[in-house]
Parts: C-alpha cells; structure tokens; sequence
C-alpha cells in the first residue's frame, strides 16, 4: 500500500510529507483556500483520506457547526464530515477498505478525487455558515 501511494503522488508531481511510517501529508488548493490532505495506511488493511480544513472552529460556534456538519452528511453516500469538539478541527475523511480487495492506483485515485472535490465544494459554504453566524 505504502509504495502505491508514494508511487502515485510522485507521479503526479504531488510533493508529500512523511510526518508518520503510515502517514502522507501535502497541501491542496481551490478557490475556498488551501487545506491539507492526510494519507493514512490503517494496519495494511485500509486507507483513510482526510482533507483537513484550514480553520479552527471557535467553541462558542462547535455545537452549531457539528449540527451543520450533521445536516451535510445526511446526504453523503461516500465520506462523511468530523469535527473534533477539543480542538475546533474539521476533517472530510474517506475510506477505502481493502481487506478482500486489491489496492491499486486507480482505487486511490477515484478516492482522492472524491474527497478534494467534496472539500472544494463545501469548504467555502462552510466558511460562509461561520461567518453567517458569528457569536458577538
């Protein structure tokens, strides 16, 4: 799995961190702002993708935004949004098992596109739902 990954963001001239032995970090763009995109190998049996929004929710708006985030993934078929109520985080993660299955790079590939299109889409109506209700 690992090599696959690596394989597949060097191809794609995607400059990538190791902050982890399973974990790859590299930044994304879109005209919602840049994030950061988490690779994570789960015990060679999965992967996790997860788009790490490039904000803190303030506490005094966390249980809004969780109800928000809530609203949104009623309707998600594939990934679903998090929002760490401790840190104010929010993450859009996606999941590929792997355990009867091969992983290649096309299954990676559709993954990812998954998830930076979903994050590309929402991550400015987001900021807009923050914004729209701001605690004075």
């Amino acid at each position: 799995m690992k090599t696959i990954i690596e394989k597949y963001l060097n191809i794609n001239d995607i400059n990538f961190t190791l902050p982890a032995e399973d974990i790859f970090e590299f930044e994304a763009e879109s005209e919602g702002g840049p994030w950061k995109c988490r690779i994570k190998i789960c015990a060679n049996s999965a992967v996790s993708i997860y788009a790490v929004f490039p904000l803190i929710v303030p506490s005094s708006q966390r249980p809004d935004s969780a109800m928000y985030l809530m609203w949104l993934n009623k309707e998600r078929v594939f990934g679903n949004f998090e929002l760490d109520l401790d840190s104010g985080e929010i993450k859009f993660k996606t999941f590929i098992d792997c355990e009867n299955a091969i992983f290649t790079d096309r299954i990676l590939d559709r993954t990812l596109f998954i998830n930076m299109a979903t994050v590309q889409k929402y991550l400015p109506e987001f900021l807009g739902h923050l914004n729209r209700n701001k605690v004075a």
